[in-house]
């Protein structure tokens, strides 16, 4: 993901330690019920279905957007969750790592997508790969 920090060398993206050139690239945190951080849990799930022919990944982070947000300056009620919230928890050093899931054709993931920082890969697979997601 692309950051607005011209003054930063990663172009506003945080470095993953001990991996040379990698950078934090959650998904941006999903938004299609607009909920607030205090109701956030109770958001839509998202299914995805592999259609393949290609395997793919669901990358998880293990922490949730409501610890991730408890920033003791922000206005919960008021606040919207967002990519940039996951950017600064790992930029002012707190701990986050990520689950990676492979998921084979005709496999597929029921997942809260506004409440945890996630992102979908094709990455390191040899064939592509088409998804198809639902919300409900």
């Amino acid at each position: 993901m692309d950051g607005g920090d011209e003054g930063n060398q990663t172009g506003g993206r945080v470095p993953v330690q001990g991996v040379p050139g990698a950078v934090v690239g959650a998904n941006r945190q999903q938004d299609w019920d607009r909920l607030p951080y205090a109701i956030r849990e109770h958001s839509q799930r998202r299914l995805c279905l592999n259609y393949g022919p290609g395997h793919r990944y669901l990358l998880v982070a293990d922490r949730d957007i409501m610890e991730i947000c408890q920033t003791p300056n922000q206005a919960q009620d008021e606040h919207y969750p967002h990519t940039d919230d996951v950017r600064r928890y790992v930029a002012d050093g707190h701990p986050l790592r990520c689950l990676r899931i492979r998921l084979e054709p005709g496999q597929g993931y029921i997942a809260p997508t506004e409440f945890l920082p996630h992102d979908g890969s094709t990455s390191y697979a040899e064939e592509w790969s088409l998804a198809a997601f639902w919300l409900g």
